[in-house]
C-alpha cells in the first residue's frame, strides 16, 4: 500500500468497487500485492499461473510499467488487456514509463484518468484514445450529513450558530498553500462580512518542500513559520483557528457536518481530483476551491462548489485577493440550508459514490476493442527531463511549467 494517506484509502475504496463488480459480472477476481520491485518476477509467475484475460493496476506506486516490462520480456506474446488507474504522480513517473514503452506498446492498455483536467494533460503524453475518465470512489457509507451531531460540534469548538466555520482536511503542507490560508483567514477576519468565520483545520504537518510553486524550504522549517505567524496573532483571532490534529474517517464526517463550507488554497501540481472536498460534498459540505487540476469537476450538484481563478505570473501560481473574497463573501451569505445539504450530499453520491463508479469501470468493459497502445510522444522526452527519477525538480522555464500545466487552470 502506499505511504500517502489519501491514497491508502483511494485503494480501499477501488478494491470495494471492483469487488462488488465481480459478483455483479460473476468475473473471477483475484488481488495481488507489489511491495517492492525485486517482487516483479514473482508476480508475472502468479499472473500468468492465474491466465488472467484482464490486468488492473490499482496503486499510485510505479509497478505497471516494471511488472509490464517483465511480462512481456519473458513472453513477448503476452497479449491480455490491460487496464490502469491514474494518479497525480503518474507524470513524475514518465522516465519509468518511457523505459518500458518497448514493451507495452502496441499492447491493448487503458490508463483511467481521475477527472477531465488530469486526462487533458496526460493527454500531451499519450493519444487520447487510450485515455479514459474513472472518478475515484468515495464510501458514501462513511460520508454523509449528519444534521444530529452539528450543533453539538460547533458548540464544542465554540462556534455560534450565526458563525461561519470553514472546514480544512488534509496535509498541512507548504504544497497545499496553508500559510497563505492562514495569512488570508487573518485578513478575512478584518473584513466588515468576515468577522464571524471560523477555520477547522484537521491533518497533520509534512515536512516537503514545494519547488514548483517556488517554495526550497529546509526541512522541518514550514512548521516554525506557521507556528511563528500563530504567536503574532492577536487572541481574538487565534480562538477562531481550531487545529484538530489527525482525525479518522468517521471524525471528518462528523467535521464536514458541522462546517460551513469546505476550502483549499491547493495550487500544487498533483490535485488530479481531490478527495477530501468531493468527500466534503458526500456530507452536504460545499467546497471553496482555487479552480486547479482536478478539483474542478463538471457532475450535477456541483453548482454548489465555488473556484477562484489561478493565475501563471513570474512568481509562481498565485490567485488574486479580490476573486476570493467575492466569492467568500457570496458563500456567507448564501450558506446552505439543511435541504440544499442533502441535496448536494444526493447528488455528489450519484457521481462519485462506488455504484456510480462500478457502473463506469462496467461501460469501459463492455468496449469490446481496446486501442494498441501507440507509445508515448516527443513531449513525454520534454517532461521527464525536468525531473530526476522520483525527485521533483524546478522547471527551468516558466513557461514550460504553464505549457504542461496550462490544461489545469481554469475550466
Amino acid at each position: 500500500d502506499s505511504n500517502w494517506a489519501s491514497v491508502r484509502e483511494i485503494l480501499t475504496n477501488l478494491r470495494s468497487v471492483y469487488f462488488s463488480l465481480a459478483q455483479n459480472e460473476k468475473m473471477d477476481l483475484r488481488f495481488l500485492a507489489y511491495n517492492r520491485p525485486d517482487e516483479n518476477w514473482s508476480r508475472v509467475k502468479i499472473i500468468e499461473k492465474w491466465d488472467a484475460q484482464r490486468l488492473f493496476f490499482l496503486d499510485d506506486s510505479p509497478p505497471a510499467p516494471h511488472v509490464l516490462s517483465s511480462m512481456t520480456t519473458k513472453n513477448p506474446d503476452w497479449n491480455r488487456k490491460i487496464y490502469i488507474h491514474v494518479y497525480g504522480n503518474f507524470t513524475y513517473d514518465l522516465r519509468a514509463w518511457t523505459d518500458a514503452e518497448p514493451f507495452i506498446i502496441g499492447k491493448p492498455l487503458l490508463l483511467m484518468c481521475a477527472s477531465e483536467r488530469q486526462k487533458k494533460h496526460v493527454s500531451s503524453f499519450v493519444a487520447e484514445e487510450s485515455l479514459r475518465v474513472v472518478p475515484f470512489p468515495v464510501d458514501q457509507n462513511i460520508f454523509f450529513y449528519r444534521s444530529e451531531i452539528r450543533k453539538e460540534l460547533r458548540e464544542s469548538l465554540g462556534v455560534q450558530p450565526n458563525d461561519y466555520l470553514l472546514v480544512y482536511a488534509g496535509r498541512f503542507s507548504l504544497q497545499k498553500n496553508i500559510l497563505p490560508l492562514l495569512k488570508e483567514f487573518e485578513r478575512w477576519l478584518k473584513t466588515d462580512w468576515g468577522g464571524k468565520l471560523h477555520i477547522a483545520l484537521a491533518g497533520e504537518f509534512d515536512s516537503l518542500s514545494a519547488p514548483m510553486l517556488k517554495f526550497d524550504y529546509p526541512e522541518g522549517l514550514f512548521y516554525t513559520d506557521v507556528e511563528q505567524f500563530l504567536r503574532s496573532l492577536p487572541y481574538s483571532c487565534r480562538r477562531r483557528i481550531h487545529f484538530m490534529g489527525w482525525q479518522t474517517h468517521e471524525e471528518l464526517a462528523r467535521l464536514y457536518s458541522a462546517g460551513d463550507g469546505f476550502i483549499s488554497l491547493s495550487t500544487h501540481m498533483d490535485e488530479d481530483f481531490g478527495m477530501a472536498p468531493k468527500a466534503a460534498n458526500f456530507c452536504g459540505l460545499p467546497s471553496l476551491l482555487s479552480d486547479w487540476g482536478g478539483f474542478w469537476t463538471d457532475f450535477d450538484g456541483g453548482q454548489y462548489n465555488s473556484f477562484f481563478p489561478i493565475h501563471f505570473s513570474e512568481k509562481g501560481l498565485l490567485f488574486r485577493q479580490d476573486e476570493v473574497d467575492q466569492i467568500l463573501h457570496h458563500r456567507i451569505i448564501e450558506r446552505l440550508g439543511e435541504k440544499q445539504r442533502k441535496d448536494l450530499s444526493q447528488k455528489a453520491v450519484s457521481a462519485f459514490g462506488f455504484n456510480a463508479i462500478e457502473k463506469k469501470i462496467a461501460d469501459i468493459l463492455k468496449e469490446k476493442e481496446i486501442p494498441p497502445f501507440s507509445g508515448f510522444n516527443w513531449r513525454s522526452g520534454a517532461f521527464a527531463f525536468h525531473f530526476k527519477k522520483r525527485k521533483i525538480e524546478r522547471f527551468d522555464d516558466d513557461s514550460v511549467f504553464k505549457e504542461f500545466y496550462g490544461c489545469y487552470a481554469g475550466k
